[in-house]
Parts: structure tokens; C-alpha cells; sequence
């Protein structure tokens, strides 16, 4: 058993060390060309890409679909080219969640150039309503190359649904990469799972890859030890440009 942990420790610190020569994850969303199913006011696709994640619609930060959902209201992001992405972070609205301007019930599917919806393979599920003013992560269940990003609105027949987002990053890299990567230009506002001084970036990953639940950690260097952060649920600070003292891996 510890021989198992001492091989599992040397694979996970060498997978690392080739994804620091790799390039890290990013925003891909940003300012590309977006579309929705059916405009709703002002509140055009465009305005979920443009880098203001503030949640107030009527400040103009935010896009909205409406429609009845026999229709599948949907909003789309056109990434120019193929991409390689690990997951997508959804910023949603003050909006009372009475209404239905949060997201609920929702995929989000990804297909590549030259294809269509059809083609498309699901990258997250979600069930249960967001949450307001927040920010979410979503992980795909695995890394998927393609070049549109599709959230659907599925809700309960003879429902008039809202799309509304108030920005859209989709995070990916040009290359494909495997187990952790960095995350660059974005924070974590949520309390971690757990806690851990350590000896080093490494041992960190450890811990996060033996915990099922795990899919980011943090590490930040405080002299000759490295705080590690383990989350299990993931909320971005909105309008970040990333913590320099602080590294996010994801899984």
C-alpha cells in the first residue's frame, strides 16, 4: 500500500511538471461572437462575453433568452476555432429566485468545427436552481475539443424559461492536456473543503486526487511550506484577474 501511494505521488508530480510546459487554461469566451435563441429586452448574447460579470441586468451586464420551452431556449458561444476545454463558469443575476431567471435545468453541450448541435457531447448536467449573484465552475465530465459552447434550458412542459446569464467564461487551452492544470486569471470565493500545510505542489495533488469529491486546489508558498486548499464545490470572484500569490489547479 504505501509502495502504491509513493508511485501514485511520483505520477501525478510528473504529470504536473509536463502541464506546467503546457499552456495553462484561460477565459476563451472572452469578447468572441455569441448568439441566443430569442432576444429578451436589451439583454443581448453579446453582453455575457464582454468581461463585466456584475449582476444587475438593468446596468446592461447581462444576456437573456426567453421562450416557451418546447423551444429549448438556448445561448451560444462561438470560439473562433477548436479548443480543448475543461469547463465553463456561469454568473448569474441578483434576480429573486421566485422567478425564473436563474439557471436551472440546464446542459451544457459542446460541439467542434464544421458540425452541428446534433453532434454535440454534453459537458454538464444541472438539475437544481443557481444560486443568485454567484459565480459557478462547472467541470466537464471530461475534456472535450470543440469550438461552440451551447447552454439549453430544458424546465417542465408549457413553461415560458429564461436564459439569463450575466458572463460566460469557457476555460480551455490550445493543446490537450491531462490531470491538473493551472487556471489562470480567476480567483475562488468559496470556503475549501479542507485545509493542509505541505511540503510542496505535489503533495497537494496527492491529497486532492485520493479525494474523490476533489476537483480544484489552490497552493500558496508561505516561506518553506505551501498552504494547500482542497474545494469540492467551486464559486469565482467576480470580475477577477487571478491572485498572484495564489496558484488554482484544476482536475
Amino acid at each position: 500500500m504505501k509502495l502504491a501511494r509513493i508511485n501514485l505521488f511520483i505520477l501525478i508530480f510528473l504529470s504536473m511538471m509536463k502541464d506546467h510546459h503546457c499552456e495553462p487554461v484561460w477565459n476563451l469566451a472572452f469578447n468572441k461572437s455569441a448568439s441566443q435563441s430569442k432576444k429578451f429586452g436589451r439583454n443581448v448574447a453579446q453582453n455575457s462575453v464582454d468581461g463585466n460579470d456584475g449582476p444587475v441586468p438593468s446596468h446592461g451586464s447581462c444576456s437573456d433568452s426567453v421562450g416557451l420551452i418546447k423551444h429549448k431556449p438556448w445561448w451560444e458561444v462561438d470560439l473562433a476555432q477548436d479548443y480543448y476545454i475543461k469547463g465553463v463558469a456561469i454568473s448569474q443575476s441578483n434576480y429573486n429566485p421566485v422567478y425564473k431567471y436563474l439557471t436551472h435545468n440546464f446542459t451544457i453541450d459542446i460541439y467542434g468545427e464544421n458540425k452541428t448541435i446534433d453532434d454535440a457531447i454534453l459537458c454538464y448536467y444541472q438539475e437544481e436552481q443557481a444560486e443568485m449573484s454567484q459565480t459557478k465552475l462547472y467541470l466537464c465530465v471530461k475534456t472535450i475539443k470543440g469550438r461552440y459552447v451551447r447552454i439549453t434550458v430544458h424546465g417542465q412542459p408549457g413553461d415560458n424559461e429564461h436564459v439569463m446569464f450575466c458572463e460566460v467564461k469557457v476555460f480551455g487551452s490550445y493543446e490537450s492536456v491531462s490531470n491538473f492544470v493551472k487556471m489562470e486569471g480567476t480567483e475562488i470565493a468559496n470556503e475549501p473543503f479542507a485545509t493542509r500545510n505541505l511540503s510542496g505542489i505535489a503533495e497537494c495533488a496527492m491529497r486532492c486526487h485520493a479525494l474523490s469529491k476533489c476537483h480544484v486546489f489552490t497552493v500558496k508558498r508561505m516561506s518553506d511550506i505551501y498552504k494547500c486548499k482542497i474545494y469540492t464545490t467551486t464559486f469565482l470572484v467576480a470580475n477577477s484577474t487571478g491572485n498572484p500569490d495564489e496558484v488554482i489547479f484544476i482536475l
